[in-house]
């Protein structure tokens, strides 16, 4: 049997970020989703035409409503309708005798909006499910559920190898989107500090964050480009700052054949331009061996001349355009500079508005918890059973650290990765 094609209808603006994280979790769980912001940006078909058609041929017509009513849909001359696009695919929906899935925003206040009043009432007046949600990263779990109970197709479902990035993490997401979406949503360039063990994920985190924005833009693969930040002791912060340019640049060139003519916010924003990107993940990685007590504070003194110098760029015509980058600090097993590193990156007044939580370790808990979530294994003794037998093919991991301190992110994925082959091995 083929996946289900489900569409996703809201109104957008006010919903972006549900809506992303709710097509990313479906299209991991091998759904079909159709919804607008998939649309190419030119269409020979009316747009309102092009969405009750799209709703017609879906199989589950799945809406969520927040505290907007939407923009009115308008004919082919462009003249206004008296109905949104929202309550116009709902109605088509409704025509087509689809299975409809409804998901409600809890809200403070009743809706100003009359005509939100009405289209809600409307959808009460029928005999259909209809679920709420009051935090963003609790809809795409209960969507899921849902549509599991409704196709009860769950048993021929692969899981995407994506999905062990999803475990845990969930401070530090909390605290990157705060800051991205939020704080400094209209910020174009944006720097986080990552600290944390050299082996507890921090690729796995940028990954995470990578997955986020492929669902936001239409799945567009992010450009990322990553370098140890490794310099000379006698180096001053000056010529650190031209070092980091210069990895850059070759970074660039490698992946593009392109070289810079000179390394600068806005030449890395005409790249993306020129190959067509919206987003670019630059990854500085500095381990803990590399910088000596006495050489500290030049390095986060190099840092932040980087920072002030490319957070100047602000051309108008990369509206559209993030640059992202990365300081991830790697902590090694017989770091002694702990303490330097704390008080000169960590806890300094610069990072303050920068820096995410500090990774830690994942243990039973986070993956048990991420089994079920995702839908793989809803039971817990089930869970720990298949935990108990997989974690024996990790090497330096057994299940007694699991339980207890927990294991590092990097030994926690591959032993997702084998819990999601043996699910996806019992669906062939």
């Amino acid at each position: 049997m083929s996946a289900y094609k489900i569409y996703i209808s809201s109104t957008y603006r006010d919903l972006i970020e549900d809506r992303a994280r709710l097509r990313q979790k479906l299209d991991q769980a091998q759904y079909i989703t159709v919804c607008m912001e998939k649309y190419p940006p030119a269409l020979s078909q009316h747009i309102k035409t092009k969405c009750e058609d799209d709703v017609k041929c879906c199989d589950i017509y799945v809406a969520i409503i927040g505290d907007n009513y939407g923009s009115l849909a308008k004919d082919e001359a462009g003249n206004e309708l008296e109905h949104s696009y929202t309550e116009y695919e709902y109605d088509s929906a409704v025509l087509n005798k689809k299975k409809r899935l409804i998901f409600f925003k809890q809200l403070d206040k009743e809706p100003s909006d009359p005509r939100l009043a009405k289209f809600i009432a409307k959808i009460r007046s029928s005999p259909i499910f209809t679920g709420t949600f009051k935090e963003i990263n609790e809809l795409a779990g209960e969507v899921l559920a849902s549509l599991v109970a409704q196709t009860g197709d769950n048993q021929k479902k692969h899981f995407s190898p994506d999905l062990k990035y999803l475990c845990n993490r969930s401070e530090q997401t909390t605290v990157f989107d705060n800051i991205f979406f939020k704080d400094k949503a209209s910020s174009k360039i944006h720097f986080f500090l990552l600290p944390g063990h050299e082996f507890n994920g921090h690729w796995a985190f940028i990954e995470r964050c990578k997955c986020r924005f492929k669902a936001i833009n239409n799945d567009e693969e992010p450009v990322d480009i990553s370098f140890n930040v490794k310099v000379d002791l006698a180096t001053n912060e000056v010529k650190i700052k031209e070092t980091i340019k210069e990895l850059i640049a070759n970074a660039l060139k490698g992946r593009f054949n392109e070289q810079l003519p000179v390394v600068t916010a806005n030449q890395l924003f005409e790249l993306l331009q020129k190959v067509r990107k919206k987003i670019l993940f630059v990854i500085m990685n500095i381990q803990s061996s590399y910088i000596k007590d006495n050489f500290a504070e030049t390095y986060k003194a190099s840092i932040q001349k980087f920072y002030d110098e490319f957070s100047m760029g602000d051309d108008p015509a990369y509206q559209d355009k993030k640059i992202i980058f990365f300081l991830n600090l790697k902590y090694l097993d017989n770091t002694k500079n702990h303490e330097t590193l704390d008080k000169t990156f960590i806890n300094n007044e610069f990072f303050n508005d920068k820096k995410l939580p500090k990774l830690d370790n994942i243990n039973e808990d986070d993956i048990t918890e991420w089994l079920e979530f995702n839908n793989i294994e809803k039971k817990t003794l089930q869970a720990k059973k298949l935990l108990q037998k997989l974690i024996t093919k990790i090497d330096d991991a057994d299940y007694n650290e699991l339980t207890n301190e927990g294991i590092y992110m990097d030994e926690a994925e591959q032993l997702m990765e084998s819990i999601i082959e043996e699910y996806n091995q019992k669906k062939e």
